[in-house]
């Protein structure tokens, strides 16, 4: 990380898997280590991309084809990348996102079947093609997930979102992509079990990106 490239961080995995609650617990640290941290999310990482989340995980929109809902998430993430991660890289910060591309690869593809050629091309041409420095894909078998979205005592179907409602092949399908995507690309993609106790999941994420992490003044004794 310099003052030109900053360090892209992304978090990925299934519903439920815990990248919200894991995201907080390293931007908090890192901040606490004196880093300067920019904590966003796909989709609606920025004032466009609420009113298009609002759009495409509403489950008002069952109906809603595959190539729409990617085409959605490819306006949200262009928005994203231009707007907000590529200047805040500029600045030298380090950019942490629950959710970027790789979740359109594993929903969209994986699970929904659009072909890779269509992802791959309109990432490249429409996002920049953007790759982040590291991405930690938080796994959990579908099954235990489910379990952990009931216990949030959610009563009401209507606030929860459609994946949320998606049945368990669907979620399967989902996992797979991730599991698939890590294979292809171990150097950049670091599993996480996510089923194991929180600050055991964050020490796994620490030891792998300690090594990242530029020196950073009087705290740079510090570490995770």
């Amino acid at each position: 990380m310099n003052k030109k490239t900053g360090l892209f961080i992304t978090l990925e995995g299934g519903e439920g898997s815990g990248k919200t609650t894991q995201g907080n617990q390293l931007v908090h640290r890192l901040k606490e280590m004196g880093y300067p941290v920019v904590w966003t999310k796909e989709p609606g990482g920025t004032d466009i991309g609420r009113s298009l989340r609002e759009v495409v995980m509403s489950n008002r929109h069952k109906d809603m084809v595959p190539e729409t809902e990617l085409l959605i998430y490819m306006a949200d993430r262009t928005q994203h990348v231009k707007s907000k991660i590529l200047p805040a890289l500029r600045d030298g910060k380090i950019v942490i996102s629950d959710r970027y591309h790789d979740s359109s690869v594993a929903y969209q593809h994986f699970a929904r079947g659009v072909p890779m050629t269509t992802l791959n091309f309109l990432f490249r041409e429409l996002a920049g093609g953007l790759i982040p420095n590291i991405t930690f894909v938080l796994d959990m078998a579908p099954e235990t997930a489910i379990r952990r979205i009931k216990k949030r005592g959610i009563t009401d179907p209507a606030s929860l979102s459609k994946f949320e409602e998606e049945a368990l092949p669907f979620h399967r399908k989902v996992r797979h992509g991730f599991l698939k995507i890590a294979e292809l690309e171990p150097e950049r993609v670091k599993v996480i079990p996510a089923d194991r106790p929180r600050e055991e999941v964050f020490q796994q994420i620490s030891r792998h990106l300690s090594a990242l992490l530029p020196s950073n003044g009087e705290n740079s004794h510090e570490s995770f």
